[in-house]
């Protein structure tokens, strides 16, 4: 927390705007997280690439075999393909990386003055939820306000989702995958609907980052 405090602070003390501020350490992670997000993205292709082939070996011992026999055979094919059962856990590591960032930003939004009384666009407190439009009536789940930010945050990242579909060769494992993330997405969006806008913002941006990153790739696959 205090590590996130001192790089937002410095920050802002060039740009003297909280929101701006968040949206450059956003943009800060990405570059470092970088290297490590694309080795990921590698590896759920390969891992991908794989499960098609082993899967149909997998589901015949199962139906042979049953008990440590099983789980030996199920080794062996893992060993003789050189991977980890574990191996669908690497496109997360990512994310887990900027997983300690949200909890710091989460404590810092809420216990730094400054942030509390700092507006951005239309969003009054950075450390309260964006209030883009209010109801009229309170509205179960949403209460009195409409949040935008939960909902352009879980927007991109379904247009993430659906072009790296498109990227992606077509295969059981992607779609299944895909799938997952849209869920994942909808957890995401009703999780955060009431966190303060500036957990929202940053989050957004990162979204918009890897979107945008998707798009280039799309146009330069050497990227």
């Amino acid at each position: 927390v205090l590590g996130i405090m001192v790089l937002l602070y410095w920050i802002n003390d060039f740009i003297f705007n909280w929101g701006i501020s968040i949206i450059i350490l956003s943009i800060l992670v990405r570059i470092v997280i970088h290297p490590i997000a694309k080795k990921s993205l590698q590896s759920q292709h390969e891992f991908a690439k794989i499960q098609d082939i082993i899967q149909p070996k997998i589901k015949e011992i199962k139906e042979k075999y049953k008990g440590g026999e099983q789980s030996e055979r199920i080794l062996n094919i893992y060993e003789k393909h050189n991977i980890s059962p574990l191996g669908s856990l690497k496109p997360l590591i990512g994310l887990a990386i900027q997983i300690p960032i949200f909890i710091a930003l989460f404590h810092l939004l809420g216990q730094t003055f400054e942030l509390k009384e700092a507006s951005f666009l239309w969003i009054e407190s950075l450390a309260e939820p964006d209030k883009f439009l209010m109801l009229g009536k309170n509205i179960p789940f949403f209460g009195n306000y409409f949040n935008l930010l939960p909902v352009l945050m879980s927007l991109t990242n379904l247009l993430s989702i659906k072009l790296s579909s498109v990227n992606s060769e077509k295969n059981k494992s992607s779609f299944k995958q895909n799938i997952v993330l849209g869920l994942m997405t909808i957890g995401f969006f009703l999780l955060f609907y009431s966190f303060p806008s500036g957990m929202v913002l940053y989050w957004t941006m990162a979204n918009i980052l890897h979107l945008t990153y998707s798009l280039f790739k799309t146009k330069f696959k050497n990227l």
